[in-house]
């Protein structure tokens, strides 16, 4: 079987990966579903982050 390696990080290191604001990187991440509770903290899933630009984001390439 294909085993792939999971990457999951914080609010703020994801909304630095993707240059986002904090919140509004908060808000993708809870709108692809992505967030995982582990005790008190939040990670993301950035597999799912992923995922969800491909499938929701028509257009965005190449656009400047």
């Amino acid at each position: 079987m294909d085993e792939q390696k999971r990457t999951f990080v914080s609010y703020a290191q994801g909304a630095r990966m993707y240059s986002m604001n904090y919140y509004s990187f908060v808000k993708l991440a809870k709108e692809a579903g992505a967030n995982i509770r582990i005790k008190k903290n939040v990670v993301i899933d950035l597999e799912l982050i992923e995922k969800y630009l491909e499938n929701n984001c028509e257009g965005a390439e190449g656009e400047m």
